[in-house]
């Protein structure tokens, strides 16, 4: 019983770091900048840069009370992908990411709202910063925070 709720009390942590590292960097952005007009501005301009800062600061967190806990083996289920994996999953991505564009274009001729949201998404100057939140950080944090810490604590 003690064990179950130590790990659900680990669990809450582990989600609250995660929360936190979002709020955290916002805080800031918001002590920085006190005007809410200049700050939803700035932000629209470099929210790519912005998440890419908290995605940074959220793995940077859990991997600091990995090696303090002694727990660095945390990757080791990945080590006996195949190569043939790998590229299975490549491709479902590639998949994925085609069905989506054709459903955003679906979406996009019945809700004049939607298209401009996604107008501003990909808008901004920022390829390289939304290159690497949305293709490498987002997975590797989702991955590592969810699949990694929550459900081997759960």
């Amino acid at each position: 019983m003690y064990k179950k709720v130590e790990n659900s009390i680990y669990a809450g942590f582990i989600v609250g770091w995660f929360i936190g590292s979002q709020i955290l960097v916002m805080g800031m952005l918001k002590l920085f900048i006190a005007n809410s007009g200049l700050f939803l501005e700035y932000y629209n301009q470099h929210m790519y840069k912005l998440n890419l800062g908290v995605q940074i600061i959220c793995i940077v967190g859990f991997l600091l009370v990995d090696f303090y806990n002694d727990k660095s083996k945390c990757f080791c289920e990945y080590k006996d992908w195949q190569n043939k994996k790998i590229i299975k999953y490549m491709f479902y991505g590639i998949g994925f990411w085609l069905l989506s564009t054709m459903v955003n274009g679906v979406l996009i001729g019945f809700f004049s709202d939607y298209s401009s949201k996604i107008q501003t998404l990909f808008m901004n100057d920022e390829k390289v910063a939304r290159f690497m939140v949305l293709v490498i950080f987002a997975p590797l944090v989702e991955e590592y925070v969810f699949r990694g810490k929550l459900q081997s604590c759960l």
